[in-house]
């Protein structure tokens, strides 16, 4: 019972690991470890400044994140699909990477002295700061390109990404856009 793993230090098998005592030890650890992670969580999810559970991710940032997230739903799913398809599959893929995602945002605007609650919805709004407008077309229009960018100026957000999972291969279906976006 004393030998030892080669550089573990660790004895091959341990004299009490048949009894419940080894079981509780671990079980003990692992829900300490799970605490911590919790504790910890926002620090150690993506590169970039936290701030209790609020990120203070430069909008670059999280979009990188968005168009890594949004090549690797189109190289899985492929082109075709409806795009509230492609919304579930990218909202998963970037809560994967540990950004925070909200699906159909209702974004109100004012007109003059009107309030309108719901003035547009974004497909994907990414850590309250990055909108995602979606198509599954097979050509994108100029109108597109436009409502994205009345969405961002609207919402006062600075940066935006038409994603169209339509196209052939992604990298020809994204289209950034900005508001006042300090690069």
């Amino acid at each position: 019972c004393s030998q030892r793993l080669s550089g573990s230090g660790l004895p091959r098998r341990s004299p009490w690991a048949k009894t419940g005592a080894m079981k509780r030890v671990l079980r003990a650890s692992l829900d300490t470890v799970a605490h911590l992670e919790y504790l910890l969580e926002p620090a150690a999810q993506v590169e970039g400044l936290w701030i209790g559970k609020e990120c203070h991710m430069p909008e670059n940032e999280i979009g990188t994140m968005v168009i890594k997230a949004a090549i690797e739903v189109h190289r899985v799913l492929g082109p075709g699909l409806l795009e509230s398809v492609y919304e579930v599959a990218l909202a998963y893929e970037l809560e994967q990477m540990g950004l925070s995602v909200r699906r159909q945002v209702p974004v109100p605007i004012r007109f003059k002295s009107i309030q309108f609650d719901e003035g547009f919805r974004a497909d994907l709004v990414v850590e309250d700061r990055v909108i995602c407008e979606l198509k599954s077309v097979e050509r994108e229009s100029r109108a597109h390109k436009k409502q994205l960018q009345t969405h961002l100026k609207l919402s006062g957000r600075k940066l935006g990404y038409l994603l169209n999972f339509g196209a052939a291969l992604m990298k020809e279906g994204i289209t950034r856009a900005v508001n006042k976006l300090e690069e």
